[in-house]
């Protein structure tokens, strides 16, 4: 008898990633949220705005950009840009990944320290923060990354609970953005731009996508949703970039 373990691997994965996440809840409220950064320096940096856009489930062998046979990345393919090869997410779902890439925590025990994070980072630097969010944030201490999220100067979140209160698209962050470039600041300022991006259900994704992928097969109709969202992701990207031009 030869049992495949895959099927069973999504249930081990969801429960590993529950335990994980309420371990970190406990831990967030044994942390002051109090920086422990000191002060930075931003006098050498080239820009005024500076944009982190954090995207969602998009694995790297689903874009053209990274040989994927689809040209889904017709922005990236051509942008001048400093394309990354090689960077590794530091977990497989959202919380095990952020906690460790928004933090300067343990490499060794690959443990998060909350405050030591890319916000408060920022703002010891004298930098104005912006979190604006497609995903869910529940309450005060909801997950370990709308923690860090309303660290920020400024937090805007379009789901009050969990992210599939409602499916509302990424490229509605783009206005919310734009009106918040246009305030005058003497400062700069940083944006963080939390997607959607290509999380499950994909489909859900690429509604008001005018280009989307078609195949034969039902069986495969779901990959095809995930090649379109990567494409939105990249028309995303692009657009983000267009308001930042527009706003010299």
């Amino acid at each position: 008898l030869i049992i495949c373990a895959e099927p069973t691997k999504f249930f081990h994965d969801l429960f590993e990633s529950c335990s994980l996440a309420s371990k970190e809840l406990a831990d967030i409220r044994k942390f002051a949220n109090k920086s422990e950064w000191g002060k930075s320096s931003a006098a050498d940096s080239k820009y005024d705005d500076y944009v982190l856009i954090i995207g969602e489930s998009a694995r790297k062998d689903y874009f053209h950009i990274y040989g994927y046979p689809v040209k889904n990345t017709p922005y990236l393919d051509k942008v001048n840009g400093t394309i990354v090869d090689g960077f590794t997410s530091g977990g497989t779902f959202t919380i095990g990944s952020l906690r460790l890439m928004l933090t300067q925590g343990d490499k060794v025990k690959w443990e998060p320290n909350y405050n030591l994070n890319i916000v408060d980072l920022a703002k010891s630097a004298g930098f104005e923060t912006y979190w604006i969010s497609n995903q869910g944030q529940f309450g005060k201490y909801d997950t370990p990354i709308s923690s860090i999220a309303k660290r920020a100067d400024y937090s805007y979140f379009f789901k009050g609970t969990t992210f599939a209160e409602k499916n509302t698209s990424d490229f509605d962050l783009i206005p919310i953005l734009e009106r918040k470039l246009a305030e005058k600041s003497n400062k700069k300022r940083l944006f963080i731009l939390h997607t959607m991006g290509s999380h499950p259900w994909a489909c859900d994704r690429i509604s008001d996508m005018s280009k989307i992928y078609k195949v034969d097969s039902k069986e495969k109709s779901y990959i095809a949703c995930y090649v379109t969202s990567i494409e939105k992701t990249d028309l995303f990207i692009k657009k983000v970039h267009q308001v930042l031009l527009n706003n010299d």
